[in-house]
This record gives C-alpha cells, structure tokens and sequence, in this order.
C-alpha cells in the first residue's frame, strides 16, 4: 500500500491506528502526534447550553445520510432529529448536544 502524498497526522483515534499507519509508513515520526478521542472536548466550543430538545439524534456516516433506512427511523420516532455530519461543525455540535440519546 501507499500514500499518495506524505502525511503527517496531528491527532489520532488511538494507539491502534497509531500502529496501523506505522506499519503502511514504517519510516513516518508520529512523536509529537496526540492520540485520544478528540470528540471529548467537543463540549469546550459550545459557549452555551441549550438544553436537550431531541429524544433521539439520528447521526449517519456521510455516506450513507441518504439511505431510506434514516428517514424511516427519523419517522417512528416523532421527537427526533437527522444530524448531517457535513453541516457546520460548531452548528452539528450545537444540534448534537440538544439530543437525549
């Protein structure tokens, strides 16, 4: 496998695929690379809480955002919302912390 130009990761998920991107870039320096779910500190860019209006938040991989699949569960679940991940990150964020579940 290769890359079709040189990379050099600022974060990671985690030790795994520290491990995997090592093992297709043997020589690449991942030293400095912070590793862990930046997802946690997600909560630090909203300057406001907004309370929790959605009982269900319906989250698709892009990819898949249009299959039917979504819509049908947005549908049986009247208080319920579809998250588009490509939305503005800070409005996706904002529309994520308002939902329950």
């Amino acid at each position: 496998m290769f890359l079709k130009r040189n990379i050099h990761p600022l974060s990671l998920r985690g030790e795994l695929t520290k491990a995997q991107i090592i093992s297709i870039v043997p020589d690449i320096d991942l030293s400095d690379t912070v590793v862990g779910d930046l997802g946690l500190l997600a909560s630090y860019l909203l300057s406001e809480n907004s309370g929790k209006i959605y009982d269900l938040g319906i989250c698709p991989h892009y990819a898949d955002r249009n299959d039917p699949i979504f819509k049908q569960i947005h549908d049986e679940n009247p208080n319920s919302i579809i998250l588009d991940t490509t939305d503005d990150p800070l409005e996706f964020l904002k529309k994520l912390s308002q939902c329950k579940t």
